[in-house]
């Protein structure tokens, strides 16, 4: 199969296995929030965050410079096992040891255990970080999606059962360690590798070149989205930072469906294009321009039904987190798009600059919900917004500068985006404010403007494409076959 083959094949797999585990989530995400109280999820959020921030020391970029690399030998494989397998060690004990400071510092009695017992997250994910890498570069995006949705169907299993008896957080302990073990183990058994425990110091300073620009971005990325996190559990308390995390985690739903196929497909990708410029700026307007697409209405029509989902998901014990949640959604649009001018950074190997942009975001994430925590989960939701964005603006400065492409084409590259949102707005906001005072039931209200928004959407895209796309080429290929033609005819041909 050729690479262009590959990566399309790559796009669909990876889209369709990050869907059903959205699916997924989302399911088990309803279950949860309905068996346990809003402080569990505020101490699970908080040792999550610890654990993901420091995961990234563990592995230090090991990964990905695997997949970068144009040739790989064997004796990179042992020695990239070898440093994962050490650093993930010696990250565990630092978090076992650290565990009761920590959860002094946050003021939470239970978050000691709970790390105690999540910090072997790190020495089981060593294990596996060259096996995720190799079948990466191998663009084998159907193992990976394989890989991906079993092990969260296990998560699932084990934290809702567990939930059902009350073991309260604990029941999500065990079910991300559950995740992690067989996430591992079908790592390891569907891609084999030497497991020789060997340091080639020559190429292990080749391998952190890389990696530690490249983990440096991550960790600053990480704080980033994580420091709100931080903040609002040292603040506000389990209980506030369990409301801010599930309207955050509505969010993140099709933060992961979009984001995680342009991050998983796109770095990959860019990197073969290499120094084709004229490609590389193609590829680059249309993956903005369809995210954009899917991104802006989608976020729009969120923030319209916003309480209705709210209420009917989780309950009228989780009110307080319907203005978060209107606040957040705002987000969607940077918080997926800047992954775009992300891949394209780091595919061409300028990861410490990617890096800086991150911890200038980091710092404006932990400064605005410093600041916003002042006024509450209100304020600190704006502050993520703010922060966000600025981020976005930030990674695409970059990217253009890259490919030599201006802030022009960037903002063009919206404008069909903005378009289609405006055309859509005022007939689903309208239907909602009929039906609302009409006294229907959230799930119909949610159903019927869903209905109309996907109707009025269809209707622009087959009835009045000139107005959004005013390339005929373009048109065509929105109308016929959309989304997998464009790929096909535009980024391959």
């Amino acid at each position: 199969m050729s690479n262009g083959k590959k990566i399309i094949s790559g796009v669909l797999w990876t889209f369709t296995g990050t869907g059903v585990q959205v699916i997924l989530q989302f399911l088990v995400f309803i279950a949860l929030s309905r068996l346990l109280e809003p402080e569990s999820f505020g101490v699970m959020s908080t040792a999550l965050a610890l654990i993901t921030v420091l995961s990234t020391f563990s592995k230090l970029g090991i990964g990905p410079s695997i997949v970068q690399k144009e040739t790989i030998e064997v004796k990179h494989i042992q020695t990239g096992y070898t440093i994962s397998l050490i650093f993930s060690t010696i990250l565990t004990a630092i978090v076992w040891f650290s565990s009761p400071y920590i959860a002094s510092f946050f003021d939470m009695g239970e978050l000691e255990s709970v790390l105690k017992v999540l910090a072997f997250i790190h020495l089981i994910q060593g294990f596996s970080v060259v096996s995720e890498a190799l079948l990466q570069r191998k663009l084998e995006f159907k193992k990976l999606a394989f890989v991906q949705v079993v092990s969260y169907v296990a998560y699932g299993v084990v934290g809702i059962t567990l939930s059902w008896f009350e073991f309260g957080v604990w029941s999500l302990v065990f079910a991300q360690i559950t995740h992690v073990l067989l996430k591992t183990y079908l790592f390891l058994k569907i891609q084999s590798h030497s497991k020789k425990l060997t340091i080639k110091y020559d190429l292990a300073k080749e391998l952190l070149s890389f990696g530690f620009g490249y983990s440096v971005g991550i960790i600053y990325n990480h704080l980033a989205l994580q420091g709100d996190t931080f903040v609002i559990g040292k603040f506000l308390g389990a209980s506030s930072l369990g409301i801010y995390s599930r309207a955050y985690q509505l969010l993140a739903m099709p933060v992961n469906l979009v984001g995680t196929v342009i991050e998983k497909v796109l770095f990959p990708s860019f990197s073969r294009i290499g120094s084709n410029i004229t490609r590389l700026q193609e590829v680059y307007k249309t993956a903005i321009t369809i995210t954009a697409l899917i991104c802006l209405p989608l976020s729009v029509f969120l923030v319209i039904l916003r309480k209705s989902i709210i209420l009917l998901l989780f309950g009228n014990m989780w009110t307080d987190a319907i203005l978060p949640f209107g606040i957040l959604i705002l987000a969607l649009l940077p918080r997926v798009s800047y992954k775009i001018s992300d891949s394209l950074t780091k595919s061409l190997g300028k990861v410490f600059r990617s890096a800086n942009r991150q911890f200038i975001y980091g710092v404006c994430v932990i400064l605005g919900v410093l600041i916003g925590q002042l006024y509450g989960l209100k304020g600190a939701s704006i502050g993520v917004v703010v922060a966000v964005s600025i981020n976005y603006l930030f990674m695409a400065q970059i990217a253009l500068s890259l490919s030599s492409l201006t802030w022009k084409d960037f903002l063009v590259a919206h404008i069909p985006a903005i378009k289609f949102t405006v055309l859509t707005l005022l007939p689903t906001y309208s239907s909602y404010v009929l039906l609302e005072r009409l006294s229907i039931n959230n799930f119909f209200l949610i159903f019927i403007t869903s209905i109309m928004f996907f109707s009025i959407s269809i209707i622009i895209i087959y009835f009045a494409p000139y107005f959004i796309f005013k390339d005929k080429k373009r048109i065509l290929l929105e109308t016929r076959r959309r989304l997998i033609k464009k790929i096909k005819s535009i980024i391959f041909s």
